[in-house]
């Protein structure tokens, strides 16, 4: 019963903490108890009752060492981190029942509390972004989903995610999972990810990266119309067993220029469900988008620019990299898909260094201007 469902829903989000205790659970921050989100006369009629019932008496306050103070004071940062408190059970369990309300049964979710949470959500995008480390294949999957609701939903935090994803390196770990990945859910999950942040303008950072990364006869099948179901099952199948497979030259060992160990998870993203829930996203964006455009066509007739358009076709850019050609203006063979992995590991073991260096994700910001591959065969 739909109805029902968004009854339910709504009285559940309407109640006082439970959107806030929602979101700062997943994020890892300090909630301070639930009596911090309950309303001030509640809590301070039960003050009062216990003043009534209890006897005042002084306590002394105890003195701390200077050596207790300074490691409580430790204790008390790494509790205030990023996801320090949260374990990966709870994480999952709270990423899964935001990303029904958000994304999946989204139809079931009033627009308020919607808007409601994708505003806070957005305040915590680096714990997020830090998510799509983690060994939990169903918590990077809830993590991408929300961030790209983020980034539809969310238009200024938007720019902040992708220089994020750009700045921190975790772009190009995905772009490098999207090819060289043996595992097919862990690359249908990164390429998900690499077009949801390259996507834009031929002048934005992100694609001109990807210029000095492929050679310029890629650049130009981004523009192919959309695929149909049948021919990306025959895509899919086609490249079922990765791509040179046997050729297992340059490749790190444990997984350590992934960011993450989905590489050696064999049962890690399930493809069909990931991509029903990105589609649900994409209705989701859709719909948002069409009621705007009505609303500027009744509002201003002269807007000519209302309908949306076509995303761009990664998936056959991903594909045809796989494959060798010989054209006039495209050179690419197993050499070529060799000295692309060899620079693409060395520069994500450099980031993987300085990072481990200085003590995680977040404090290390990555010169891609100056990065670029270099095809000494062509």
């Amino acid at each position: 019963n739909r109805e029902q469902e968004f009854v339910n829903k709504s009285i559940l989000l309407s109640r006082p903490g439970v959107v806030n205790g929602l979101v700062r659970l997943l994020l890892g921050e300090d909630i301070g108890g639930w009596d911090a989100h309950r309303p001030q006369e509640e809590t301070q009629n039960e003050s009062n009752e216990e003043e009534k019932s209890e006897t005042p008496t002084k306590i002394s306050p105890k003195k701390i060492s200077p050596k207790k103070k300074k490691a409580f004071d430790k204790d008390k940062h790494l509790a205030s981190s990023i996801n320090t408190r949260v374990s990966d059970l709870l994480l999952v369990a709270v990423s899964e029942t935001l990303e029904s309300i958000l994304c999946s049964g989204h139809d079931t979710t009033s627009p308020e509390h919607f808007e409601l949470l994708i505003s806070e959500l957005a305040k915590g995008y680096g714990a997020l972004m830090e998510m799509l480390r983690s060994p939990c294949s169903l918590i990077v999957e809830n993590a991408s989903l929300l961030l790209q609701l983020i980034t539809q939903h969310h238009p200024p935090t938007s720019l902040l995610v992708r220089d994020s994803a750009l700045s921190s390196g975790t772009l190009l770990k995905h772009f490098y999972n999207a090819i060289f990945s043996p595992v097919e859910s862990q690359r249908f999950l990164s390429r998900y990810l690499v077009s949801l942040w390259m996507s834009g303008p031929s002048d934005c950072p992100e694609k001109k990266l990807l210029a000095r990364i492929l050679p310029s006869g890629f650049l130009q099948y981004f523009s192919m119309p959309p695929l149909s179901e049948m021919e990306i099952d025959n895509l899919d199948d086609m490249e079922r067993d990765g791509i040179e497979s046997a050729d297992n030259f340059g490749r790190l060992q444990s997984g350590k220029a992934s960011g993450t160990t989905l590489d050696t998870n064999e049962g890690g993203t399930n493809i069909s469900r990931l991509r029903r829930r990105i589609s649900m996203a994409y209705a989701k964006k859709f719909s948002s988008q069409n009621e705007t455009s009505k609303n500027n066509i009744s509002n201003n007739s002269k807007d000519k620019d209302s309908s949306p358009q076509h995303p761009e076709n990664f998936r056959i850019v991903f594909h045809l990299i796989t494959k060798d050609h010989a054209l006039p203006d495209l050179i690419w063979n197993q050499q070529t898909r060799r000295e692309l992995r060899i620079a693409l590991e060395s520069e994500l073991r450099d980031i993987e260094r300085e990072t481990d260096l200085r003590g995680g994700g977040g404090r290390v910001a990555w010169n891609h201007q100056q990065f670029q591959v270099c095809y000494s065969s062509l």
